[in-house]
């Protein structure tokens, strides 16, 4: 997929406490990390959306270009909220 002038794909990974991670990488590799492990663990196959400070303008792509579905479920991050969420079968297309 393409964002500004980044060709961008995703990276499953997982938290030392088992909960789904999401690294975005570029060409040069990693380029931010789309999710937040927090201490309450997301549904089955979903991840904490970080949608705030410099993955704002990112998080608000995914999801309006439907990469990124919400759940409806948030929770607490410090002064922040984090958005449940889930690749969707577009976002799961860019999972290498």
């Amino acid at each position: 997929m393409k964002y500004k002038n980044e060709i961008l794909s995703f990276s499953k990974v997982q938290y030392q406490n088992g909960v789904l991670g999401i690294q975005v990488m570029c060409q040069e590799g990693p380029f931010a990390t789309l999710s937040t492990n927090l201490g309450v663990k997301p549904s089955e196959g979903c991840f904490w959306l970080k949608s705030w400070s410099e993955n704002q303008q990112l998080a608000e792509f995914m999801v309006s270009n439907g990469y990124v579905v919400l759940t409806g479920k948030v929770a607490q991050a410090g002064y922040a909220d984090a958005y449940e969420a889930k690749l969707t079968e577009k976002g799961e297309l860019f999972v290498f």
